[in-house]
């Protein structure tokens, strides 16, 4: 799961139990602002084509701003939007379906926002027949409208009076990157059993609240025991660890303020400052204030010593806090640091010990260079992850996201008597598809599928795509990985399935394929058969597809 997904499905789980919070929330300009940089590409596009409109628009023309092959993917838009509560659909029959699926997730129990998101889509099947209306939520729109026309008031202002800082020492870019950095890891280096004097009263009780760890409350020397989730959390990016966090942070501070929105909405407001420059404390409320100080803990935020000049007049922002909504959106080199061998070796250039012990936990260590580390991905470690609650998925996606820039060329096997349609059905039957390209690259390979191959089966287009949607590990190393722990899973029971088989043709089977892989609900796929089976909550949308597919296609 990506940042972006992270955030959105919590503001989603606000809207099925707590819809006045984001309410609450959709009325402050800045926060509006912050959720519609965290939305996906598809969605955002349709907030602003109906952001300045003034009343409400028939619901199947936003289907007609995508090409027919790529509908799913504007309905998944529109699915998104809805349950974030950010559009409103007007229809007698398809408002009752889409509340009715909503006050069934509110009566859930489970809370299982997969189900919601199951349901809503469901509903949405019905919502576009002639004479549904759909529209902005009028308190989110007036927001975002007042935020981007400049309108609303600046949250909170750097202190652009020279003459009161002089002979303070401002932190550099440096320092407080350095900062950011150590406070970090030194909850990093706390959750692998390494106590380090930079962490923050109070972290552990957060990390134990967010399930990270075994509370220890009859012994506080104990050193920390990791759970299941603590294990998967080290091998998450950073920001979505940091949200991880974040998410216990906004449920205790809201029970002092007794307002989850006003949290939240400070947290947005936090990635509209700048890096480096001095914000006044004496602006914020009391409440914020204490915020400030519990956020220093988690390295979001530089205090000065109170000693020195600055004092605790000021504080600064730092990179962590004002990538809060987007994160990086590319790892830079230096985090691009391991080559694995189809034999398993694996060389990772890093001098970090946190990384090492990271690598440690999938990984048969051999030999330890200061810059470099060499080991195995054996059998019997990678079987220690696995009783530890990892799964293949995540250590093939922390090697993906890691991988050195060499193991990111393109294979020579893409040559010209590779199609875009072969190129889609791959992308959909990947090892791992979180690491699929963007809506962009998705559409174009569905517009190849469903056109006329020939037509543009380029090299140049083949290879454009490709880039995309290229997985860096050899398909050896990812069979293996996935074969250990099919070892320990040999039979899997999903419930509630439907199986297709006997399509008249490759390009209908490729695009169902790539249909259900969109949606989240493809459970197994035979090309040489072509048969895959689904989850059931995703049959609707694939029968929709199915019979609108032209049978000479």
């Amino acid at each position: 799961m990506g940042l972006a997904s992270f955030i959105l499905d919590f503001l989603s789980s606000l809207a099925v139990h707590s819809p006045a919070t984001l309410q609450q929330l959709y009325g402050d300009p800045w926060a509006a602002h912050g959720v519609l940089r965290a939305l996906p590409p598809l969605a955002k596009n349709f907030t602003m084509r109906m952001l300045y409109l003034t009343g409400p628009l028939a619901a199947r023309s936003v289907l007609e701003w995508t090409p027919v092959e790529s509908r799913y993917l504007a309905r998944d838009a529109l699915c998104k939007l809805y349950l974030l509560r950010m559009v409103l659909i007007k229809s007698e029959a398809g408002s009752s379906s889409l509340d009715e699926a909503l006050a069934a997730g509110l009566s859930d129990p489970s809370g299982d926002e997969d189900a919601l998101t199951a349901a809503v889509a469901r509903a949405l099947e019905d919502v576009y027949a002639p004479g549904a209306l759909i529209c902005l939520d009028p308190v989110f729109q007036a927001s975002l409208q007042s935020a981007l026309a400049g309108e609303a008031p600046t949250p909170w202002i750097a202190d652009a009076d020279p003459s009161s800082l002089d002979g303070a020492d401002l932190p550099s870019a440096a320092t407080l990157d350095s900062f950011a950095e150590t406070k970090w890891e030194a909850i990093l280096e706390f959750l692998m059993g390494t106590p380090s004097s930079d962490l923050e009263p109070g972290v552990e009780a957060m990390l134990a609240a967010a399930g990270l760890i075994v509370d220890h409350d009859s012994d506080e020397t104990a050193a920390p025991v990791l759970t299941p989730a603590g294990f998967k959390y080290l091998l998450k990016d950073v920001y979505t660890q940091i949200w991880t966090l974040l998410v216990e942070f906004i449920s205790v501070a809201s029970e002092q303020e007794n307002s989850m929105a006003s949290v939240i909405r400070f947290l947005f407001v936090l990635t509209f400052l700048e890096v480096g420059q001095p914000y006044r404390m004496d602006a914020l409320s009391e409440f914020e204030q204490t915020l400030v100080l519990d956020l220093h803990a988690l390295g979001l935020i530089y205090l000065a010593s109170p000693d020195s000049a600055l004092g605790r007049e000021y504080y600064f922002p730092t990179k962590l806090a004002t990538h809060l909504m987007t994160g990086n959106i590319e790892l830079e080199d230096d985090h691009k640091y391991i080559i694995v061998e189809t034999n398993l070796h694996l060389y990772a250039y890093t001098t970090s010990v946190i990384k090492m012990n990271i690598l440690s936990m999938f990984t048969a260590i051999t030999c330890r260079l200061p810059n470099l580390v060499v080991g195995e991905i054996t059998r019997s470690v990678v079987n220690s992850a696995f009783g530890r609650g990892i799964t293949a998925d995540e250590i093939l996606q922390y090697l993906a996201d890691h991988a050195h820039p060499k193991m990111s060329t393109l294979p020579s096997l893409l040559d010209t008597s590779t199609t875009l349609g072969d190129l889609a059905l791959l992308s959909a039957t990947s090892p791992l598809q979180s690491a699929a390209a963007s809506v962009a690259a998705t559409q174009k390979a569905m517009a190849a599928v469903s056109s006329d191959e020939a037509a543009i089966d380029r090299p140049a287009d083949v290879r454009e795509i490709a880039t995309s949607y290229y997985f860096p590990l050899h398909e050896g190393i990812t069979d293996q990985i996935k074969l250990w722990e099919q070892e320990r899973n040999r039979i899997v029971f999903v419930p509630d399935v439907v199986v297709y088989s006997g399509f008249a043709t490759k390009k209908a089977f490729n695009q169902i394929v790539q249909l259900a892989t969109a949606r989240g609900c493809l459970v197994y796929v035979t090309p040489a058969k072509r048969m895959l089976v689904v989850k059931e909550s995703g049959a609707a949308a694939i029968n929709a597809t199915i019979s609108g597919i032209d049978p000479n296609m």
